[in-house]
């Protein structure tokens, strides 16, 4: 009899989590074309997502699980690291010597403020394909995940993690058990695109004409900057000047009929100092992925350019 036909009351740690492996494979089997979407033309690649779920306390069994055993399997399935320097953060001075990491995890991770960090890892997937996984936070009430790819990515591994921790604890659950405990999901997108007219559409005409104004000989733009004590303190002559979208910040603040608030943003902006000018932007959402790409095209439209390089 295979350990996963025995009753679960007889499955120890080692055959809860050879379970545990063997669902988590074949659910990435059965997803790969979610996890590894076609992307339109207009989204030059993805950049980043974030998912972050929120249980009721009793979800996160962290009271029953060994920090040692946690950091071992997630390097093991995951390749994740802890974040060693964020779990020294909190020790006082001159107590470097005194404890080891591992300690100082499972202090925090048995805590009232559970706070672990993991990094730089890799959803392996099959035919040899992978998605990176930048973080995973374990909090008290929630796991967040950061990946470079599609929210879907992240939804599997919070659906991963939590019958893993469970496995940890010596107990059985699927996330089908778990899953009525989540109170809320929060997302986060962001891709880069191509921008036409390195963004100026988006920008009103008045508005336009003013900057064009400032850049404008002896505009207020050519006025800026470093002043020569040698030249009376005045802008340098003959300068020229001209501008280029670089960060643009929305924020939206939502009011529920119950009369609860939510402040959420997007942000359009340049990542990188040889990209300003380029009409090359990333553009930052608080949406899952799919709903993401609604957001993108409306932005780009009617002037859409697709582009990719």
């Amino acid at each position: 009899m295979s350990a996963t036909d025995r009753p679960s009351s007889l499955l120890d740690k080692p055959d809860l989590m050879e379970a545990w492996i063997n669902e988590a494979h074949a659910q990435r089997d059965s997803i790969v074309a979610e996890i590894f979407p076609t992307v339109p033309e207009y989204v030059r690649c993805i950049t980043s997502s974030e998912v972050m779920y929120t249980f009721r306390p009793n979800a996160l069994p962290y009271r029953n699980i060994s920090f040692v055993e946690l950091r071992e399997a997630l390097a093991r399935h995951y390749d994740l690291q802890p974040n060693i320097g964020e779990i020294m953060e909190g020790l006082p001075d001159g107590r470097a010597g005194a404890v080891t990491p591992d300690e100082i995890a499972t202090m925090i991770l048995r805590s009232s403020n559970t706070r672990l960090s993991f990094q730089d890892g890799l959803l392996r997937m099959p035919h040899g394909r992978a998605i990176v996984i930048e973080e995973v936070l374990f909090a008290r009430e929630s796991l967040f995940c950061k990946v470079i790819g599609p929210s879907r990515a992240g939804d599997q591994i919070i659906y991963e993690l939590l019958p893993m921790l469970w496995a940890l604890a010596g107990v059985k659950r699927s996330w089908s058990e778990i899953e009525v405990y989540n109170q809320r999901v929060k997302y986060g997108t962001g891709t880069q695109v191509f921008l036409s007219d390195s963004g100026r559409g988006l920008l009103s005409a008045a508005f336009l004409k003013l900057l064009d104004d400032w850049c404008s000989q002896d505009g207020l733009a050519s006025q800026m900057g470093a002043r020569d004590v040698l030249a009376d303190g005045k802008p340098p002559q003959g300068a020229t000047v001209r501008f280029s979208l670089d960060e643009l910040h929305l924020i939206f603040n939502r009011t529920a009929a119950v009369g609860i608030s939510e402040e959420t943003k997007l942000r359009i902006g340049v990542d990188a100092r040889n990209e300003r000018g380029t009409g090359i932007f990333t553009v930052g959402s608080e949406l899952p992925f799919t709903e993401h790409l609604e957001l993108v095209k409306t932005l780009l439209e009617p002037g859409l350019t697709p582009q990719k390089t």
